[in-house]
């Protein structure tokens, strides 16, 4: 997959660029989002001490089981 940095939507016909606007301003969206370096820290340090998901082990759970047991639960409450 070749990387057009914004010159694929340039190119598009007009037709298809209309059908696409919204999937673009999407993409941007999602790409505008961040957390800080200090955030992450601060999530695996309570991750490790067991305060958002006591069965937390390191090398036996999965990316699945810590968006479920622990990211899932966190941003239910942050909202």
């Amino acid at each position: 997959v070749e990387a057009c940095h914004g010159t694929c939507f340039a190119q598009m016909p007009a037709d298809s660029r209309s059908s696409e606007v919204g999937w673009f301003e999407k993409v941007k969206d999602l790409a505008d989002r961040g957390f800080t370096l200090a955030s992450l820290l601060d999530f695996y340090e309570r991750l490790l001490e067991g305060q958002v998901m006591p069965s937390f082990q390191p090398a036996r759970s999965t990316t699945n089981d810590v968006v479920r047991q622990a990211i899932v639960p966190m941003s239910r409450t942050a909202a």
